[in-house]
């Protein structure tokens, strides 16, 4: 549960919400950042569906708390965490709890998540069979974290969005390559 110490979040705590927009910097200091991104989360008393955390500047430990909360959410199915930074250890607890969170669409734009990590966030995503939509834009994905993240989808309804030409080019890349074994079978 979570504790009373901040007058801010008091509000927030036993409470049962649809959605909650707490993005554009609405979280001030570190403190509200870690509550929010991981005990907020995990807290049974308080279940939030769709959650806009976008531009708070959650990166590190906060970040690290975000998916830590995650992984044990029964009940968010939207996350925008766009404009936060998401580091190599991130990545991985992200890859982690994919495995077992009930998201379906999750928006990480602008998080600073390299081609090293989106092999981590893509491992998750194989085992993954509720998420439908992951937006990356903008992010240094690579070629090796686009080619990841593309064979991750492969065989599950997953839309990923990413408008990045490397990632692109990986997509398109694959595709014809899909496309030209196909044509040879027939």
């Amino acid at each position: 549960m979570i504790a009373d110490t901040n007058p801010a979040m008091s509000s927030v705590r036993s409470r049962i919400f649809a959605s909650r927009d707490i993005s554009v910097s609405a979280i001030a200091d570190l403190w509200s950042r870690q509550i929010v991104a991981g005990k907020y989360l995990s807290d049974t008393l308080c279940q939030v569906v769709h959650l806009d955390l976008g531009w708070n500047l959650i990166r590190g430990e906060s970040s690290a708390q975000l998916f830590k909360g995650l992984s044990t959410n029964s009940s968010l199915k939207y996350l925008d965490n766009a404009w936060n930074g998401i580091d190599m250890e991130s990545c991985g607890l992200l890859g982690e709890c994919l495995h077992t969170c009930v998201l379906e669409e999750l928006d990480l734009n602008h998080c600073s998540i390299t081609g090293a990590g989106a092999l981590l966030i893509a491992d998750g995503l194989k085992r993954n069979k509720l998420l439908r939509k992951i937006t990356l834009d903008c992010n240094n994905l690579k070629q090796s974290g686009a080619r990841a993240l593309v064979k991750a989808s492969l065989g599950v309804r997953l839309e990923i969005v990413v408008a990045d030409d490397v990632a692109c080019l990986v997509c398109l890349d694959m595709f014809v390559n899909v496309l030209s074994r196909l044509l040879t079978r027939l």
